[in-house]
């Protein structure tokens, strides 16, 4: 792993953004319902994203410390 890894932060990072401007667009032509259901995908699949860094993150921990 190496670190931090950023490109998974700058993934979550432009993953929000885009949902944010969809988002946007829905509400704004009157599909708030699409817009809310969007948001929470978006959510889900963050989630998930994040989950899964967290799993890589605790196994490399475990590793580091078995003998």
């Amino acid at each position: 792993m190496g670190g931090i890894n950023y490109l998974v932060i700058l993934q979550v990072a432009v993953f929000g953004f885009v949902i944010a401007i969809l988002h946007s667009i829905l509400e704004n032509s009157g599909r708030e319902e699409y817009a809310q259901l969007l948001v929470l995908l978006g959510v889900i699949v963050v989630m998930f994203t994040v989950i899964r860094w967290m799993n890589e993150l605790f196994s490399s921990i475990r590793a580091m410390f078995q003998f």
